[in-house]
């Protein structure tokens, strides 16, 4: 008896509705941000992360060439599999730079710096901090519901509006708006190009760096990791 729920064959088929409900979820976000109802973001915004994790499990059987089974499929839509879908995206990056090793992780960061002039963290750096951002990765979950629903905690009724100011608020939609536009952005880059062109100091690596996809990347990636003015959960 075959355990095969989603064959491999509709994978790309996924992959772009996949892609579309995401796109839509942050328009409108943007829309919900931009009339100042942060809180409805907020909400939709950590929706939308959470199907790209969805969506960054079906681009890897896509690489993969393998089928999805019903076990892979109920660990992503399970009750309880939030946080789990809010750090694959992470998850799969580590695994990537665990494979890379620090000399070949090294040689990349220097012909970054040359073309750059940006220093990236150490090696052993960013291993460190592998537990750290799954953590902070699974409160953006406690944040969703608190956005969602009111709740009864220590004797009085609870909502993110009683653990963030309306400036916060604005900071924190802003931020979590962009985070998830780098991530799906990220996602097409990688299905785009073989992972080389990410990985390697090739030539050819030029070709995915004059890529409009990559410019937007580059782009939100300051604007989530480098500016100072955006709030963080």
């Amino acid at each position: 008896m075959t355990d095969i729920l989603i064959p491999k064959e509709r994978l790309s088929e996924g992959f772009e509705s996949c892609h579309k409900q995401i796109s839509t979820m942050l328009s409108d976000s943007k829309k919900l941000f931009e009339s100042r109802k942060f809180i409805s973001s907020i909400g939709l915004s950590i929706l939308a992360h959470e199907e790209i994790g969805k969506l960054n499990i079906i681009r890897n059987h896509i690489f993969s060439k393998t089928d999805i089974s019903k076990s892979d499929w109920d660990n992503i839509s399970k009750p309880g599999s939030h946080a789990y879908k809010l750090t694959i995206f992470y998850g799969y990056a580590f695994e990537d730079l665990k494979k890379m090793g620090e000399e070949r992780y090294n040689t990349i960061v220097e012909a970054e710096k040359q073309r750059t002039g940006i220093t990236s963290s150490k090696y052993s750096e960013l291993l460190k901090s592998e537990s750290m951002i799954r953590e902070r990765l699974k409160k953006l979950n406690d944040i969703k519901k608190s956005c969602l629903y009111v709740d009864w905690k220590n004797n009085d009724w609870f909502s993110i509006s009683k653990i963030y100011s309306e400036h916060e608020l604005d900071l924190l939609a802003n931020y979590l708006l962009e985070f998830a536009t780098y991530e799906l952005i990220s996602e097409l880059i990688v299905l785009k190009f073989p992972l080389d062109y990410y990985y390697e100091v090739i030539p050819e690596k030029s070709i995915m760096r004059n890529d409009p996809l990559w410019k937007q990347r580059e782009e939100y990636s300051k604007r989530v990791y480098e500016d100072k003015d955006y709030g963080e959960f």
